[in-house]
């Protein structure tokens, strides 16, 4: 992986573990910037092309994803792991659902309860 990427995970991370619990009471938890949603706005572009790919199994699918990403937060891996299987069903195209997903998490400050369809 270039030392750029790196840096640009490593301060995905950072600003993960940064992020404060000091959401009210029950509400869901948001993804904590809009680096951290471009951040899973390609990991949604990925793995709804993956989705595409009618002979690829899940399996394998998941696999790349995960040697592709790498970044170890509750939030993100839930987020991650929600995407996969909206991908799967999903008809929109790679791009548009990964634009609907970067649309939604930066305008709305980082609540993608709406596309997933469910809260954190």
């Amino acid at each position: 992986m270039p030392r750029s990427s790196l840096r640009a995970l490593a301060a995905v991370v950072a600003a993960l573990l940064a992020s404060p619990a000091g959401a009210a009471a029950g509400a869901p938890p948001r993804i904590p910037n809009e680096q951290a949603c471009r951040y899973l706005a390609d990991y949604a572009l990925v793995a709804r092309a993956l989705a595409e790919e009618r002979t690829l199994s899940t399996t394998l699918a998941d696999s790349i994803l995960n040697r592709i990403y790498i970044v170890n937060h509750p939030v993100i891996t839930d987020v991650e792991g929600r995407i996969r299987l909206i991908a799967r069903g999903d008809k929109r195209t790679a791009q548009e659902f990964s634009l609907a997903f970067l649309k939604e998490c930066v305008g709305r400050d980082g609540d993608v309860t709406g596309f997933l369809g469910v809260s954190l």
